[in-house]
């Protein structure tokens, strides 16, 4: 059976119109999952992003403070010091509400493996995603994720907004 260069090229057409109206149907924020952000291994690409005090040796910063219900808020750990850190692969949401910080229902339930990631000085840790649900409200949120410098536990903490559509 012999085809003609044209259907060959109408059929090309045809699989490219698909495939773009394919990707745009998927939202703006879950295309974004391979991001720069969540993939680089250049530490002042994800640094700039943190809003946190420069003394911190290790902070955890946002790939965007705003995020609308639907889209996907992403963070990573990053070590600035000298000595190697832990991480635990366990994240918290909590909600800004009448001043005090809570646990969103939202927030990741586990279960959580029991192990902990590590950072060397100059390292950043895997990429924590939490999908933002359609129904999430607007306010003022952050990710708080636990951490071990020199035997010694803390936190670390980076806000962020959702916004309605």
């Amino acid at each position: 059976m012999r085809v003609s260069g044209t259907s060959v090229w109408m059929c090309v057409g045809v699989l490219t119109v698909f495939g773009m109206l394919l990707f745009s149907a998927i939202p703006a924020d879950s295309r974004r999952l391979t991001s720069s952000f969540c993939n680089t291994k250049d530490l002042r690409k994800v640094e700039a992003r943190a809003t946190a005090p420069r003394a911190q040796e290790v902070a955890l910063a946002m790939k965007s403070e705003l995020v609308r219900p639907g889209g996907i808020a992403s963070a990573r750990l990053f070590n600035r010091g000298e000595s190697r850190a832990g991480y635990g692969v366990a994240l918290r949401i909590e909600r800004r509400v009448g001043g005090r910080w809570s646990l969103d229902p939202a927030s990741p339930k586990g279960p959580w493996p029991k192990k902990l990631g590590r950072l060397d000085p100059g390292d950043l840790s895997t990429c924590f995603r939490f999908p933002v649900p359609d129904s999430q409200p607007a306010g003022q949120y952050r990710f708080t994720v636990s951490v071990q410098l020199d035997q010694k536990a803390s936190h670390r903490s980076a806000v962020f907004q959702i916004r309605s559509n």
